[in-house]
C-alpha cells in the first residue's frame, strides 16, 4: 500500500461477519498496528446489510424514507393535479422502494407489511380512493402503471 500510495481510514472501515442466529463470533482484525471494529450492520451502496440477513435495519430505514415522502404528498395533493403529485411520488417515494428491492424483499412478510401500508397510503390519496371503499389496490396501481410490493 505504501508504493501506491494508498491509506485506510480507519473511521469509517469496519467487518461484518454474517451468520445465523445463533452464532455470536467477536473477532479483532488488526492491519497497521489498528483495530479494524466489528459491526452487526453496516450500509454499502445505499443498502443497510446485517449480520444475520433479515434486513431490518434496512426496511425501518425505508419506513423512515416513505414517511417522509408521504407527507411531502399530502402537503402538495391539494395545490397540484395528479399528474405532478404521481412524479413527486415516483421521485419521493417509489424511488426508495424499489431500489435494492431482489435484496430486502427476501425478508420475512411481518417486516414487509408495514411498508406495503405505508406505500397503500399514497396510492389510496393520489386517486382519492376511500379506506372502506372495496376497490382493490392492485387494479389502481395497474391503472397508474405503478408496480405493487
Amino acid at each position: 500500500m505504501q508504493a501506491n500510495k494508498l491509506t485506510i481510514n480507519f473511521k469509517k472501515t469496519y467487518f461484518i461477519l454474517f451468520g445465523d442466529k445463533s452464532q455470536r463470533h467477536r473477532m479483532n482484525i488488526f492491519c497497521f498496528q489498528q483495530t479494524i471494529s466489528q459491526v452487526d450492520s453496516v450500509k454499502y451502496v445505499g443498502i443497510l446489510n446485517d449480520s444475520k440477513l433479515m434486513w431490518t435495519s434496512h426496511i425501518e430505514n425505508l419506513d423512515k424514507n416513505v414517511v417522509g415522502g408521504t407527507s411531502v404528498l399530502f402537503k402538495l395533493q391539494p395545490f397540484a393535479d395528479v399528474h405532478l403529485v404521481r412524479i413527486v411520488y415516483f421521485a419521493l417515494v417509489y424511488s426508495h422502494l424499489i431500489y435494492g428491492i431482489l435484496n430486502w424483499a427476501t425478508a420475512n412478510w411481518s417486516s414487509i407489511a408495514d411498508l406495503v401500508k405505508l406505500n397503500n397510503k399514497p396510492i389510496r390519496s393520489l386517486f382519492k380512493v376511500n379506506r372502506r371503499e372495496r376497490i382493490p389496490l392492485r387494479d389502481i396501481f395497474y391503472s397508474a402503471r405503478i408496480l405493487q410490493i
